[in-house]
């Protein structure tokens, strides 16, 4: 057995468990599996004698936003803090979970605020080595922040499934995630006052979905599986195999479908969201191009200022979404700093030279993976 393979055992013996219970009353509580990601998070539910759902938001959203916006005096989540994101960026905390369990001065830190643009005001605790957010008066730690996060999931859980509350949980964590941060996810769950049943990697839940009704009778198959979130790129190559059993006390067999993890490979400072984080330099050079013609000009630089570069974030993911259809698309900001109106257009051409240095890496984790696995 794999060492990949030992989550999934515990998910798929809390499933059974949880199935089991549905034929005896009272039935059993509900088990929530939470999908994290860098940008967003989904929810799944499975409830006695029911399949596993992906459940649906307070906005009937099936994808929820990892924002969380601290605002006179109440916390907002999802949609609604991402909502205030562009005009309040510095009260807005989003991208908290690639900050569990790491120190102010981790590559990964300083690359979100210092190349990404984001306006924390972060600190390493010294007498407890954890990475601190300071929001006006009050000091957050990560896993906090992530603890909030996960109690908005139970609420979405709680309320789709018939408002029995729920407890027990599965996580997933991306393949690079050291004990030490995984252990961060504990802490930040035992905040949440959720139990963790387990967690497991995204790319072995995903190989478990996908090989879940294939059984490979003949012969072994390999496949591999390639994921580019919102913050990194994890590849993983799985073999699907089989074995012939009996089938409970009859004489009769049965093929019982397996699967083992052979090789992975990553690259945690690559995702969706360093394309828009080169996109929006592309229009923070033009903006400064504009604004360097103004009589207001003073030799400053746009990239200078939270607010203006939050909306340019924001403003070049939906550039790039609509780039992957068309080959160019006008782009306006009315004001968007010093009164200034950025007004230009942006073909695909520009933007994949722009990207020039992050497509030449796409395939690395791949490279890496195959190695690992011995495989070409």
């Amino acid at each position: 057995m794999s060492r990949q393979q030992t989550p999934l055992l515990i998910l798929a013996l809390a499933v059974v468990l949880l199935l089991l219970s549905s034929f005896s009353a009272p039935a059993s509580a509900n088990i929530m599996g939470i999908d994290f990601a860098s940008d967003a998070m989904k929810v799944a539910l499975v409830r006695a004698g029911t399949p596993m759902e992906i459940v649906t938001n307070f906005q009937s959203k099936r994808k929820t936003p990892t924002c969380l916006t601290f605002y006179r005096g109440e916390r907002l989540y999802g949609s609604d803090a991402n909502a205030l994101m562009a005009r309040k960026p510095e009260l807005t905390f989003c991208k908290a979970f690639r900050m569990l369990g790491r120190r102010a001065d981790h590559p990964a830190v300083k690359q979100l605020l210092e190349e990404q643009y984001f306006p924390y005001e972060v600190y390493t605790n010294e007498s407890t080595g954890l990475l601190t957010f300071k929001q006006e008066e009050v000091q957050y730690t990560a896993e906090e922040i992530i603890a909030m996060i996960m109690q908005h999931a139970q609420e979405i859980a709680t309320s789709f499934g018939d408002d029995k509350k729920v407890k027990d949980c599965v996580i997933t964590v991306p393949s690079y995630f050291t004990q030490h941060e995984r252990s961060a996810v504990y802490t930040a769950a035992e905040i949440a006052n959720l139990n963790v049943l387990s967690l497991v990697e995204e790319n072995t839940a995903a190989a478990l979905h996908y090989g879940i009704d294939r059984v490979a009778e003949d012969k072994s198959n390999t496949v591999l599986f390639y994921n580019m979130g919102a913050g990194s790129t994890q590849v993983s190559i799985v073999t699907y195999s089989a074995y012939t059993t009996k089938e409970g006390f009859s004489s009769k067999n049965k093929t019982v479908g397996q699967f083992e993890v052979v090789g992975k490979g990553w690259d945690e400072k690559l995702g969706g969201f360093d394309f828009d984080i080169a996109l929006a330099e592309l229009l923070a050079d033009r903006f400064n191009a504009a604004w360097a013609k103004k009589k207001s000009y003073k030799g400053e630089d746009l990239r200078a200022h939270s607010r203006p570069m939050t909306r340019l974030r924001q403003l070049a993911n939906q550039v790039k979404e609509v780039l992957s259809a068309n080959a160019e698309f006008p782009v306006k900001a009315d004001q968007l700093h010093a009164y200034v109106d950025l007004n230009t257009k942006v073909t695909r051409g520009e933007f994949e030279q722009a990207c020039s240095a992050l497509l030449a890496r796409v395939t690395g984790p791949i490279t890496r993976a195959l190695a690992n696995a011995n495989m070409t």
